[in-house]
């Protein structure tokens, strides 16, 4: 697996004063680009091919991970993110049980900045599983960033929070204490 922290790593090489590392950092960049561009390419045959919800959704995650390495620059790395969309709109039109793909297609309709309707989708996804915390925990990021704070606390309350990791427990304790508060619950 590539890592998008591992290309801007590389990225930040490549204005190393010594010659020798920039040039090692470039070959490894455009390794790694080939080697996307390799596996995006039979990923999409596989897709066409076999038609499957699965190995479209194969494909939405291939093309997130090349838009989130951005290196091709931010207008192509926009682009791979409505295709990574596209890719997971298609494995959900074959297969609507799926809620990881909702998440991730959701995810990149936010990183699109197309909030309401990632709020419109993920709004139904948590009607039909209110116990996935992932779902719970984007729903209530997206109305985070539109300023809509008035269920934050309601959903975070529905979660059993002895199965969050760390990061997610720390966000759920902010959020459950702090709106305990009496002057948050005006914001």
């Amino acid at each position: 697996t590539i890592s998008p922290n591992a290309v801007q790593l590389l990225k930040i090489a490549l204005k190393d004063p010594s010659g020798e590392v920039r040039l090692y950092t470039a070959s490894a960049l455009i390794k790694i680009e080939a080697k996307i561009n390799e596996r995006l390419q039979s990923t999409i045959k596989r897709a066409k091919v076999q038609g499957s919800w699965q190995a479209y959704t194969d494909l939405g995650d291939l093309y997130r991970v090349f838009a989130e390495t951005n290196l091709s620059g931010k207008n192509l790395s926009r682009h791979y993110l409505v295709r990574s969309a596209e890719a997971y709109r298609q494995s959900l039109d074959l297969h609507t049980n799926q809620p990881d793909v909702i998440v991730q297609y959701v995810k990149c309709l936010v990183d699109l900045g197309t909030f309401e309707k990632a709020r419109r989708l993920i709004g139904h996804a948590a009607k039909t599983w209110p116990e996935n915390v992932e779902i719970v925990f984007l729903q209530n990021e997206i109305d985070f960033k539109l300023g809509n704070f008035s269920e934050l606390k309601e959903r975070f309350l529905n979660i059993k929070a002895e199965n969050l990791n760390e990061e997610k427990k720390k966000i759920y304790d902010f959020w459950t204490e702090r709106s305990a508060e009496p002057s948050f619950e005006g914001a």
